[in-house]
């Protein structure tokens, strides 16, 4: 079976529109989160995270997917085609071809070819939207080892040790002086970012003076901030343990933390959370998420970006305290300050859950 590209950019548009009737034919469990579905990976072995895989189902980005514990998506592509043809490979245990899979669909949505020709006829907004899906999955791979990454900076950087934090703690991080010429990061402070898996993403450069033209944090080419959250490579089996997740704003605060030996924290990179973020938070095995931003105009907007995506999930807790970020807080001051008020929350939040299990299933 042979299908022009318009008319297959056509079919996967249509099938867009009837996500809920493609998850319930497929007999796919989903909670639907408003802007997406979440759903446990139907492609690989031992999926059990009923949020580790989501579809976009509004938006420029309807049809897309993507698993956040594998990947899937990169070898079957982002698209909503991508994603019948991985479930139907799985399903019949061998490569479904593409023309099979365009045949499943046309069955299943009962749509004549006259009707795709229809939709085809939208050409230039389908193919605006779908480039973008492509773009994403046809995203830069860095296959730089954690060892080049290492070996390419001068650590640790002077300029953290004098603002009081340990050497033990920048080298556990990676952070570094890039002193490479001609490099982007080159005069700046490196802090590289990992992925889950330890796969190194890009980084972040801060500059080591204060008096400085330009910014003072820059993004390695290719790496969005809005992507990840700083430290998760570290933090995940954490939080998975404690079923906790502590989100500041930066990398010191989480350095900070660290120090103080409260490991299940990471950084949203600034002051917004991101979409992308919150479905990471999401897949985490997190029950609780505690807010621990700055005490100042930018961290209270982030409390309210945090608050708004994931108060309806999570149980909320935000500790006071008395610094003006974790950062600039000594490693006695947290442990006095926020640890009894994590201990004690955290332990509530424990007790209702056991509660409410207990007056759910009659047990005694």
């Amino acid at each position: 079976m042979i299908i022009s590209k318009a008319a297959r950019i056509a079919l996967a548009d249509i099938l867009s529109d009837r996500i809920d009737e493609l998850f319930n034919f497929l007999e796919i469990d989903y909670t639907d989160n408003n802007e997406y579905y979440g759903f446990t990976c139907p492609i690989h072995e031992g999926a059990d995270n009923p949020q580790g895989c989501t579809m976009t189902v509004h938006g420029e980005w309807k049809g897309a997917w993507k698993c956040w514990t594998r990947s899937c998506e990169k070898e079957h592509t982002h698209s909503i085609m991508g994603f019948v043809r991985a479930v139907l490979s799985k399903r019949r245990g061998k490569s479904v071809t593409f023309a099979e899979t365009v045949r499943f669909c046309k069955e299943f949505l009962e749509v004549s070819d006259s009707e795709i020709k229809d939709r085809a006829s939208d050409m230039p907004a389908l193919l605006e939207r779908y480039a973008k899906q492509t773009k994403e999955r046809e995203s830069v791979t860095l296959n730089i080892s954690r060892r080049q990454i290492r070996n390419s900076l001068s650590m640790p950087p002077s300029y953290y040790l004098d603002r009081g934090y340990s050497k033990e703690i920048l080298n556990k991080f990676d952070v570094g002086n890039c002193n490479a010429q001609g490099k982007q990061m080159n005069g700046r402070i490196v802090a590289p970012v990992y992925d889950e898996n330890y796969k190194y993403v890009g980084c972040v450069g801060r500059t080591p003076h204060e008096n400085h033209n330009g910014y003072k944090w820059i993004n390695s080419k290719y790496f969005h901030t809005g992507s990840h959250l700083y430290g998760y490579w570290l933090a995940k089996d954490k939080i998975r343990k404690t079923k906790t997740i502590i989100l500041v704003e930066g990398q010191g605060d989480v350095w900070r933390l660290h120090e103080a030996g409260i490991e299940n924290c990471v950084g949203i990179f600034g002051s917004s959370l991101s979409d992308a973020q919150s479905r990471l938070i999401q897949t985490s095995g997190a029950l609780t998420v505690v807010i621990l931003t700055d005490n100042d105009e930018a961290g209270q907007k982030a409390k309210m970006s945090i608050r708004e995506k994931c108060s309806t999930l999570f149980n909320i807790i935000e500790p006071e305290f008395s610094g003006e970020d974790m950062g600039d807080m000594t490693i006695e001051e947290i442990i006095k300050e926020i640890k009894p008020q994590l201990e004690g929350n955290i332990n509530k939040v424990v007790k209702q859950h056991l509660l409410t299990f207990c007056m759910a299933t009659n047990y005694e």
